[in-house]
């Protein structure tokens, strides 16, 4: 059975590097490139139509929001809304910490970073798997307006 292209059975078998796999899986994605953009696109217009009074981070037109980066008044709020997701089986994350605070870039000489380190702090990113449906998107969105008190 001539199958160069088959991924063999990992058990037992040492030839097949991780990182091989991982090249195929990458060489897949591409494949469907355009159609992840077109999903990440879509989405943020929803999240934005139906949360039309809470602050996102903006993107160009030729930008593709890959995080739906959603900005609360402080981190406190940003916690609590987390949370309140958490309770109503909704699992997001915090955006990353501004690159000023990174340990590694401790000894870097820096200018005034304090909105960058302020509004990281404030970032919540919502759901955005590009299998999300428009109705559990408007779910998350009808959940975040009740936390807000926006019915």
């Amino acid at each position: 059975n001539d199958c160069r292209y088959c991924v063999p059975p990992l058990v037992g078998r040492r030839d097949l590097a991780a990182t091989d796999l991982q090249s195929a899986l990458g060489l897949s994605q591409f494949e469907k490139i355009d159609d992840f953009i077109n999903i990440k696109k879509n989405m943020f217009k929803k999240y934005k139509s139906f949360l039309s009074d809470t602050e996102f981070i903006d993107m160009f037109d030729y930008e593709t929001p890959w995080f739906m980066d959603l900005v609360c008044e402080s981190s406190n709020q940003r916690n609590e809304l987390a949370n309140y997701l958490s309770n109503n089986d909704i699992i997001t994350r915090d955006s990353y910490p501004a690159l000023s605070k990174q340990v590694y870039l401790k000894n870097v000489s820096k200018t005034n970073l304090n909105y960058s380190e302020e509004v990281s702090e404030k970032i919540l990113w919502l759901p955005s798997s590009t299998n999300l449906t428009e109705n559990q998107i408007e779910k998350i969105c009808t959940i975040i307006n009740i936390f807000f008190n926006r019915n």
